[in-house]
Formats: structure tokens, sequence, C-alpha cells
């Protein structure tokens, strides 16, 4: 299924959907490959893991956690992004422009609906709880399982081959002195093989925060790397050569990389070419349009599952207004109907690394009907009609019949994964490979 991460930039206001209404219009979605043929990696879908997890518990995704996982394992210092009071003991996030370092807008990380995708907030102690609670085969502290042994081993089977997915993130060939395979993705870990040992891990980015867990079982060791920026930053370049460091030392292997790796990665090996200060110019080469040639791009543009899009005119301009996002400029190339999206502060910081492209079609009456965004370096497009009312839009309606299959498929999967507390036996992280 196609993946919309820009949804986790621009946000869904919590008035106008939530996780239900999201999730019975996901068969409104193009479908990119067959079921589990390819392997796609869709933030929507842990979305829906944790809608699947409230109608089977009763209760919404953060009272799960909260009680299923935070309380057993006594994280006391947990929380989720949605709650956060930044003004009090969180590390913020930072940007980086220029060479110099920035406070993140904090708005950017209020994902809300869509949190089951990845805000959990904890300090190191908490998560070293947690870690804990994964070598000790799913039994908290006090000797109390969390979730059924048979469950739990299946858990950490392959289900999907990634294949060329992971090649450029997560894997090390030559030149590189010694090897790393990602092969296939369990349930919401990554199954890899490094230096010959067995490893299970993930790893998350938004935007300025970035967080790895790493599981060596055989070693029946774990950590976890959580930094706040600055962003831009390239994961693979600028996480992971850390946890090769320690990987090295909880594996009793020779350390192959020196501290001077930790900002250079991998040019010891391989010439990269560094995005880190990639900018638009947001003010060369654009033209501004008169009141009466933007009467044909102002308007509501919609999308049943992505929401709505107001495009207005202002001060030569065409601006527009979506989710979180009040302040965004759509710059005009004359001649192609095309505009770049620019915006200011930590928004337009994340257009540097990611820009994006709006094209108008359907001109009928001397009014455009359709509305798309491009953005190549996420590889997503997402159109908007004029004729669509996010609000009007009936959920139970569907797109085509193989989109509505594909969405019960992942239903029926992720029921698989809900579990109740039961007996256990005592033997320690048995994974199964």
């Amino acid at each position: 299924m196609e993946t919309v991460d820009l949804l986790l930039i621009t946000g869904y206001p919590d008035n106008i959907a939530n996780r239900k209404i999201i999730s019975q219009r996901l068969r409104n979605m193009e479908t990119i490959a067959p079921f589990r043929e390819e392997f796609i990696y869709n933030n929507l879908m842990y979305m829906t893991a944790g809608h699947v997890a409230e109608i089977l518990g009763g209760a919404s995704f953060e009272e799960l956690i909260r009680s299923r996982i935070f309380k057993p394992l006594n994280m006391t210092d947990a929380s989720f992004m949605a709650d956060l009071d930044f003004n009090q003991n969180v590390a913020r996030p930072y940007d980086k422009e220029n060479d110099t370092l920035l406070e993140s807008d904090t708005y950017l990380y209020r994902v809300h609906s869509l949190s089951p995708a990845g805000t959990v907030c904890a300090s190191p102690r908490d998560y070293s709880k947690w870690l804990m609670f994964l070598l000790s085969n799913a039994t908290t502290i006090d000797g109390e399982r969390l979730i059924e042994d048979s469950l739990w081993r299946d858990m950490w089977k392959g289900r999907q081959y990634i294949g060329d997915a992971a090649e450029t993130s997560y894997n090390l060939y030559k030149p590189f002195p010694y090897f790393r395979s990602a092969s296939s993705y369990a349930t919401a870990w990554f199954r890899s093989n490094y230096r010959g040992h067995k490893v299970m891990f993930h790893s998350g980015s938004f935007h300025a925060y970035s967080a790895l867990a790493v599981v060596h079982p055989n070693a029946k060791s774990a950590f976890m790397l959580t930094i706040n920026g600055p962003w831009p930053l390239k994961f693979s370049n600028d996480v992971v050569p850390l946890s090769y460091v320690i990987s090295d030392i909880l594996l009793n292997e020779t350390r192959w990389l020196e501290v001077s790796d930790a900002c250079s990665f991998p040019s010891r090996w391989i010439n990269v070419t560094s995005n880190h200060n990639r900018t638009i110019d947001v003010e060369k080469g654009y033209d501004n349009l008169t009141s009466e040639n933007a009467l044909m791009y102002i308007g509501r543009y919609g999308h049943p599952l992505k929401g709505e899009v107001d495009v207005y005119y202002n001060d030569g301009n065409l601006r527009a207004k979506t989710g979180f996002l009040t302040n965004v400029t759509f710059r005009y190339q004359p001649g192609n109907d095309t505009f770049d999206l620019t915006s200011d502060g930590s928004f337009q910081r994340v257009l540097n690394m990611y820009p994006t492209k709006v094209k108008f079609s359907e001109l009928r009456n001397n009014v455009y009907n359709n509305m798309t965004l491009v953005s190549p370096r996420m590889k997503e497009t997402h159109s908007f009609h004029r004729n669509i009312n996010f609000d009007a839009v009936d959920s139970t309606e569907t797109k085509s019949s193989k989109g509505s299959s594909f969405v019960c498929s992942i239903l029926i999967l992720l029921t698989c994964f809900v579990s109740s507390r039961c007996s256990f036996s005592s033997k320690m992280f048995d994974f199964v490979y």
C-alpha cells in the first residue's frame, strides 16, 4: 500500500479524524504490490495495529500501553509525544541551519491519531526496564509474564523478506571489513546477522528525534540509542555507526570503528555526498500571480483519507492550510502550472531535505480540479480533488475490492498479536530463526 509519511508532518487535527475513521478509509489508498510480495514500510499500518488493539483491548492505544506495559514495567517517566510539555524535563528537538543550532518547532511532533507509528518518549532508566523485559522473555522484574509463550516466540519469526529495501540503510558489504545483512522483517523487528551473530533491531526517526533498539539474543544483551538532533541527519551514517561500536563490545568482538568515524562514517571507505546543507531559495526564480490568475487555483481540495488542503490567495502568492500547517506558500514556476511548496521555520528545513512540488491539472471552465503533491525523496505522490469533502465521505464506500481485501488481510494478521497475561515457561529469550 502507498505510504503517506507527509501526514506525519502535516498532521490530522483531532476534530477531523480519529483512528477508526482513518482505518475505515484505508481502502481508498493505492495498492503498490500484492500482499506480502514486497517489503514496503508503512506507518499507517502501525496506526492500524494500534486501532486493532483498541478494539480488542477495550481502551485507547495510549491507555493500553500505559496499563499493560508502562505500569507493569514501572516505567514511571514514559509518556507520549502528544502529552509532552516541552518546557518541562524533556530533551527538546534541534535543527541545524547554516552551521547554526536552532530549536525545532514542536508542533511538527504532534501526530495524535498516528501516535502508534512511534511517539513513545521515555527516560534512559525506563528504556532499560523495557530492554530487560525483552531479555527476560516478556517477564517483569516481579516475575509476571505479560505475553503468552507461543505468541512471544511467534513475534520474532520472520514475516517478510525485505530484499533490496534495506540494502543501503542496514547492510554492510565490501569495502567494509565486516558483514551485516538484514534479511527479513518480524513483528516490528528487523532480523539480521552481524559478524556471524544473530541480531534483532528496529530504528525510527521523526525529524530531529531518532532512536535505535538493538537486541543480541544469544549474548543476552541489548541497548537503546536516542538522539534529539540536529536535523537534518542521515540515520545510517549518523546513528548506526555507534551501534556497531556498542555491539562489538557486547559481543566481545574486535572494534573496527574509531572514534573519529562517528562524525565521518562511511567516508573512510566510501565517498558520500551530504544533503545536510541542502536549502531551497524561496525567493529567486518565482513569479507572483495576479489575483485574477489565482482564481483558477484557489479552493478546497480533498481526499477520503489524506484530508483537505485549503488554497487561497494572499500578497501575490498562493497559500495553503492543511492539518496543523497554516503557513504554507506555493511558489509559482511560470509556464507549467507547477509550484514549489515552501514555508518557514522548522517545516521549511524539512522541505529542504524533502523538496515537494505542487502540480495542478484537470482544467475545466478555467478552474483546476486536481492538485498533486510530489515528493521524490519521500517517494510519495498525493492527489487531492475539488469534489471530495473529507467530512462528507462515507467510510463504508470502497474504491475497489482489491484494496478492501488488502486491508482485511492486514486486520486479520494483526489480531494474532493481542494477548492477555497468562502463565509462562522459564525459557529465556528463545528466538526462532
